[in-house]
């Protein structure tokens, strides 16, 4: 791909313990706009580690990040960045226990532009489509582990970002719900072209995608790379 991609990475590596540790080495990915990508892969092979690398969450050893031909490198406020074009869903959630469903949905667009009443409005639809309308109100503490992914999924569109970054968001679902999770990433592609990077191991989710990557010993395996 070129430049003309929404996202791409070259040569990105992250190195620990003065080089004999390499979560990733030499990874060259590109993504493009409306595109989804599976990354799968064995436990401890980096594909977390990607997916903070990619969303600007960790800086590189190596290599370097674009995101519409812009470096990582000459971005002034990387916060911002994120905030205005990335949705992230964490694998353990990190929702805000002292925050409930609705509030904790609402972190992103604090200090964003438009109205605080448009951006609850969009928080309450987006939570009655993943079936939590009626949990608005509840705490993260009261709510199941399922329930708490998809305050996640929600928290993660409230922006309507370019880009969702994925870790096993139906990890904790079963069949159904994770159906109506991946339907509503579906939607979102389809009004907004939104890309999306997912990490998972689910087959089912992986069957979804535009693109399957296999992430080995820190690299990404091109021979594996299939489109199901």
């Amino acid at each position: 791909m070129t430049d003309a991609s929404l996202l791409r990475a070259t040569n990105l590596a992250l190195h620990f313990d003065g080089g004999r540790t390499r979560a990733l080495d030499g990874v060259d990915l590109a993504v493009a706009e409306g595109e989804f990508v599976a990354i799968v892969g064995p436990s401890g092979c980096g594909k977390s580690s990607l997916l903070n690398l990619l969303g600007a969450l960790d800086t590189p050893t190596a290599g370097e990040r674009y995101f519409r031909a812009q470096p990582y490198a000459a971005m002034a406020d990387l916060a911002e960045f994120r905030r205005r074009h990335v949705g992230f869903v964490f694998q353990s959630f990190h929702l805000i226990p002292t925050l409930n469903v609705l509030d904790n949905v609402l972190v992103p667009s604090v200090d964003t532009p438009g109205a605080a009443a448009a951006h609850r409005a969009r928080a309450h639809t987006l939570l009655e489509r993943l079936g939590l309308a009626a949990r608005a109100g509840h705490f993260p503490a009261t709510l199941s582990g399922g329930e708490r992914q998809r305050v996640a999924i929600a928290r993660a569109l409230i922006n309507d970002p370019d880009l969702i970054l994925a870790d096993e968001p139906t990890g904790s679902l079963d069949s159904a719900n994770a159906a109506q999770v991946l339907d509503l990433i579906a939607a979102a592609r389809r009004e907004r072209g939104l890309a999306v990077v997912m990490v998972t191991h689910d087959t089912h989710v992986s069957a979804r995608a535009d693109r399957l990557v296999r992430l080995r010993d820190g690299k990404l395996d091109a021979a594996a790379e299939a489109r199901p």
